[in-house]
């Protein structure tokens, strides 16, 4: 769960972008003229750095692997510290970038893995091996992205990645572990979309620790799972209108969706594609923002631009008892592994178990100085 920030809406704090870790144990904070790291409990500071302003200043994007001192950083702000279409690593250790991923155009979002960099373009998404000298292995082209939706399941057993399809309103859902070689969704691929791999210091190793952190190399980034189950590219026509936000529960099972008409989510199967819970939202058009699974997967929340946050709370036998719904599958994605892909079509299904927010809460942007702590 993360909010990014316009230069021209940071006013005085100066802050561009706020993300969770994906363990909701730190969270960072990106800033015209550097960035942040802090501990969620106790509230504290880990990391503070600035650049120089000679170099650009400001970072609109962050991707924090857990606790350990790599972090994926974009440049934003007034005065970017990186080009749009540069995506970078940076060892929060040694200070400074030790890893850059340049593309033909805008870079919109990193994702980060135990063993997978994920790079979202506007209108593409890239997958690379999280290793000194990162492959490319896999890339699909997608619907227009600008708010770089993706999300990728932590799971070592279960590496699967979710993104917009090429059309709106369509979920792509593909595993990405166990990769020997290319994988490629594009009927024509789409060289303008091409990155080049900068190591600028692959020996990252260190001994020292910062805020109870833990520090990896790039040398020494686990390999994956040989357990976990690929399955074939898959398809879910989740929605009518274009996507506004997509999560993934803590193992990757369920998958919760929204639409920038903003008034129903939808929570499928990741396993099947099954349409498993229908949430009403509201009746009136609202820009969703997040969504977000609790530990148990029991409770979702979500939150919107006009300051309010609704919790659905879903039953266990909702998830585990859906009822029959109408689909229909079609060849819409190619892969060169030629493996069957299945597209399936939740927009008028007549049969849903559909439930409304037990609980919303109403938030305001309150304007405050922020005390910051240091470790």
């Amino acid at each position: 769960m993360c909010m990014r920030v316009s230069p021209t809406d940071s006013g005085n704090s100066g802050i561009l972008f706020v993300g969770f870790n994906q363990d909701y144990s730190c969270f960072a904070v990106g800033m015209q003229n550097g960035f942040r790291i802090f501990n969620c409990d106790p509230l504290k500071q880990l990391e503070r750095y600035e650049f120089d302003i000679r170099d650009g200043t400001g970072v609109g994007y962050m991707e924090m692997l857990f606790r350990t001192n790599l972090l994926g950083i974009l440049g934003g702000g007034n005065h970017s510290r990186l080009p749009s279409n540069v995506a970078c690593l940076w060892d929060g250790i040694k200070q400074q970038f030790v890893l850059e991923i340049t593309c033909a155009t805008d870079v919109r979002g990193i994702r980060l893995r135990h063993d997978r960099i994920i790079i979202i373009l506007v209108n593409a998404i890239k997958v690379y091996t999280f290793s000194p000298s990162p492959q490319l292995i896999f890339e699909s082209n997608t619907c227009s992205n600008p708010s770089g939706l993706c999300y990728v399941c932590q799971s070592v057993d279960n590496p699967l990645v979710v993104f917009p399809g090429r059309r709106p309103g369509v979920v792509s859902l593909v595993h990405i572990g166990n990769t020997g070689c290319n994988v490629n969704l594009n009927n024509n691929a789409n060289n303008n979309n091409s990155g080049n791999v900068t190591n600028n210091n692959s020996n990252t190793t260190t001994n020292n620790n910062i805020g109870s952190t833990n520090t990896i190399s790039i040398n020494t980034i686990c390999p994956s799972s040989t357990n976990a189950t690929n399955m074939p590219p898959r398809q879910i026509i989740a929605h009518e209108n274009p996507l506004a936000s997509i999560t993934l529960n803590r193992d990757g099972y369920l998958l919760a969706t929204a639409s920038q008409k903003g008034t129903l989510i939808r929570i499928f199967s990741t396993k099947d594609c099954t349409l498993l819970h229908e949430l009403r939202r509201g009746t009136s058009q609202a820009t969703i923002t997040s969504l977000s699974f609790n530990k148990d997967s029991d409770l979702l929340c979500v939150t919107s631009e006009r300051g309010t946050a609704h919790i659905f709370c879903l039953t266990k036998d909702s998830l585990t008892n859906p009822r029959n719904i109408q689909i229909s599958s079609s060849n819409s994605i190619s892969s060169s592994s030629n493996s069957s892909n299945t597209s399936i079509n939740h927009n008028h299904s007549p049969h849903l178990t559909k439930s409304s927010g037990f609980g919303a809460v109403s938030t305001e942007l309150l304007s405050s100085n922020f005390n910051w702590f240091t470790s």
